[in-house]
């Protein structure tokens, strides 16, 4: 079939095979291809009744032997009008001629390869905040920032107002996948489309490929964009052992003549994994970022060794001390690596600070002359004040190390101050000295000299000593009943058992309620709580015995004294100042000891804690006294329950009782007495009708709110005698530790409210 042919064909062929219809022929040199590209009805306003016009596109291709293909692509609108009176065929129709405004051009399919002629020229575009660092002169490569990869992004999309109407729906193309679900409608008034790129869409590193969509609302068909590539990258360069700069620095000791003529310090990076072209290196300073970002401008060379500078202002604030050197890399995209490890270097840019520093001051020694055991169970430890010197304002990043004895403390640091300042030592270190001293834990008095250095740390070797002080000697003694505490972070010392509470019913460590008014006894045992008991007392010693915060009166060791338990009365005064509830015994010993500008000294040990429980009738529903009583809430004025009343329910509130507790049990009790009045509760007992006694559950409820039960029943007995009787109403509270279920709540254990009385008619049929 000719062109010629092929177009005429397409007037005379069904309406129904347009869509469709493609008719070509090829020579070896060319092919000649139309496609309906659109269809709509319009009406001219010349012509009457409806037309159609059709817009066809004719493409070129050409090829030729031994060369590679080129594409050239020219468009051309054809216009054909026929009047629509038979709708299933279409007559020869004119052609108007209409040259196309787009230029061709060429891309690579995505899933191919082969080359396609892509119907629209221009390209999307990214945002510019969606893209990461790329600086001159590397190439738009629309790498994507790691920022965004969970982000669903918008690019834009050119509209074409001479191949586009509004209204087409414009989607994207990822990796080969249409998406047109998520597609925008186009508006040629805007003349651009934001058309989003889900985060869902571009997953896994590497580059992608991406290219827009327009759907012809009209024809129904597509045309695409040019084939374009975009870059995911999150992986962050470099690897957890990456190595600190290099510097050309003697022994590690960084000196003025290491730095060059302006200040600054040159180092050299070692190539890293993932090193590339617009890398950017964030220098550090003892973890701190210093000066800008650092740009790899090309690839290093063959010994893959990258140049930085640390800025003159950060190396001049420095001053003295131990500096740790490091780097991170920022790649483009904003992965960032993890900080290289660091490159320790000792600056001297200032000098030493000498070995004649003031003497340390110790001021629990000079208030009486010893450090004693409370001195060195202070909560922060022994304090040593350090003398302020004006070269601590400018020398960051000193330490400080006490020496107590020839010991050293753990390293503190030096604050940037001329005043004086606090530090601390242990009772550990403390302790192990005057021990080790001593020879044994007696009672020995231990002339010790203290010092401190000003000192530089440095890592896998003894720290560099740029100051030293003078000494102050102290005299410390820590002889205490129990021996040396093994764990003096605590207040108690933890040789020492708590003591042990005995109830006057021979209850241990608790008073039960029918002990609460008698006497109690405390006891501590004589021997230390360790695998190798030692006697705790010595004569003289005071113990003191405390019930919660109440203090008992003094025990002094006697003389005679051999070694055996102790115990003190707790009276039960003491256990009702003190209250019911968790109670904490324990006891102290104070011991004199040999020191101190007095000649004597006291040390304390205080025993471990020993909980106890004491229940007393504080802590009973009602506080001690019976609960309230309950409440007829709808009593009549005649404070008779009749037949009537029963029938329509006689309601009982229990209210509110101190002490209430949500899981206490509740049972309203009504003992029926067969006499009219109250008279004593000796007549009434003579007389209870215990065949109508009634017990009824009411509901606990909130510890703040009222509980009330309804009784419809078990009130009136019509036709039998007594016909007229009273009743006590009270209602029973039983604590859950006390209830047994199933078992007989009148036999259980509880307190029992304040009763009503209420009067009882069976009288009539």
């Amino acid at each position: 079939m000719s062109s010629a042919e092929a177009y005429m064909a397409i007037g005379r062929c069904p309406k129904e095979r347009l869509a469709a219809f493609a008719a070509s022929t090829e020579s070896g040199v060319e092919t000649l291809s139309f496609t309906l590209a659109c269809a709509r009805a319009v009406k001219p306003a010349s012509r009457p009744g409806p037309y159609t016009v059709l817009r066809m596109e004719r493409r070129f291709r050409s090829t030729y032997s031994g060369m590679a293909q080129k594409e050239i692509r020219a468009s051309s609108t054809f216009a054909m009008e026929c009047p629509m009176t038979d709708r299933t065929t279409l007559p020869p129709f004119k052609t108007i001629l209409r040259p196309h405004r787009r230029a061709s051009h060429r891309v690579s399919d995505a899933t191919t390869g082969a080359g396609q002629i892509a119907e629209f020229a221009n390209p999307l575009t990214f945002a510019a905040e969606d893209l990461g660092f790329r600086p001159d002169p590397l190439p738009v490569d629309n790498l994507l920032k790691v920022d965004v990869k969970d982000d669903d992004l918008l690019v834009t999309v050119p509209l074409d107002p001479d191949e586009m109407d509004t209204g087409d729906l414009i989607y994207l193309q990822v990796d080969g996948v249409d998406h047109e679900s998520d597609g925008v409608a186009a508006d040629l008034d805007v003349g651009t489309a934001e058309v989003p790129l889900k985060a869902a869409w571009r997953q896994g590193d590497g580059e992608h490929t991406i290219r827009y969509v327009c759907y012809f609302q009209a024809n129904q068909n597509t045309e695409k964009g040019p084939l374009q590539r975009f870059i995911v990258d999150t992986k962050a360069p470099g690897s957890a052992t990456m190595a600190g700069p290099r510097f050309t620095v003697d022994d590690g000791f960084l000196k003025p003549e290491h730095l060059e003529a302006d200040g600054s310090l040159k180092g050299m990076i070692s190539g890293y994994e993932g090193l590339a072209a617009g890398d950017r290196i964030q220098l550090t300073i003892d973890g701190e970022d210093v000066g800008a970002l650092q740009v790899v401008e090309g690839l290093p060379g063959d010994d893959m060794q990258i140049e930085v500078t640390y800025p003159a202002d950060d190396i001049a604030d420095m001053n003295d001390g131990e500096r740790a050197f490091g780097y991170r890399v920022i790649d483009r995209a904003g992965n960032e690596s993890l900080p290289s490890n660091a490159t320790v270097l000792v600056s001297l840019l200032e000098g030493y600070l000498g070995s004649d520093l003031a003497a340390p001051i110790v001021p629990s020694f000079d208030d009486d002359g010893i450090i004693n055991d409370a001195d060195a169970r202070a909560p922060l430890g022994v304090e040593v004040v350090i003398p302020g010197n004006v070269r601590y304002d400018t020398l960051p990043g000193l330490k400080l190390r006490i020496s107590w004895g020839g010991t050293f403390s753990q390293l503190a640091s030096v604050p940037m101050t001329a005043d004086d300042f606090s530090a601390y030592l242990g009772y550990a270190a403390v302790a192990a000295l005057w021990l080790y001293m001593a020879g044994a834990d007696t009672d020995t008095p231990v002339t010790t000299e203290v010092r401190y250095d000003i000192v530089i740390e440095r890592s896998g070797m003894d720290p560099l000593v740029v100051g030293r002080s003078l000494a102050t000697t102290v005299i410390v003694n820590l002889h205490t009943a129990g021996g040396v505490d093994p764990d003096p972070g605590t207040p108690e010392h933890d040789q020492l058992a708590g003591p042990t509470l005995t109830s006057a019913s021979g209850a241990t460590n608790a008073i039960p309620l029918e002990d609460y008014a008698s006497d109690a006894t405390l006891s501590a045992a004589a021997m230390t709580d360790e695998s190798t008991p030692k006697p705790i007392f010595r004569p003289g010693d005071v113990v003191t015995f405390f019930h919660g915060t109440t203090a008992l009166p003094e025990y002094v060791i006697p003389d005679d004294y051999a070694d055996e338990d102790i115990e003190v009365v707790l009276g039960a005064d003491v256990i009702d100042d003190q209250g019911v509830g968790d109670i904490v015994d324990y006891y102290t010993v104070a011991r004199t000891i040999t020191g101190g500008d007095a000649g004597e000294s006291t040390n304390v040990s205080t025993s471990r804690k020993t909980p106890v429980r004491v229940y007393g009738p504080a802590e009973l529903p009602g506080g001690g006294t019976p609960p309230p009583e309950p409440v007829w809430t709808n009593q009549n004025d005649r404070n008779t329950i009749g037949p009537a009343d029963e029938k329509n329910g006689v309601i009982f509130e229990v209210p509110v009782y101190k002490n209430k507790k949500t899981t206490d049990h509740i049972f309203l009790r009504i003992p029926v007495y067969g006499v009219r009045e109250h008279g004593s509760d000796e007549d009434d007992q003579q007389n209870e009708v215990k065949d109508r006694f009634m017990l009824r559950a009411i509901p606990t409820l909130g510890e703040n709110e009222p509980s009330s039960v309804t009784i419809t029943s078990g009130f009136i007995y019509i036709g039998q005698d007594p016909k007229r009787t009273h009743a006590h109403v009270t209602y029973k509270v039983i604590r859950d530790e006390d209830y047994v279920e199933g078992g007989d709540q009148e036999t259980m254990k509880g307190t029992v409210s304040e009763a009503i009385i209420v009067k009882i008619d069976s009288r009539g049929d």
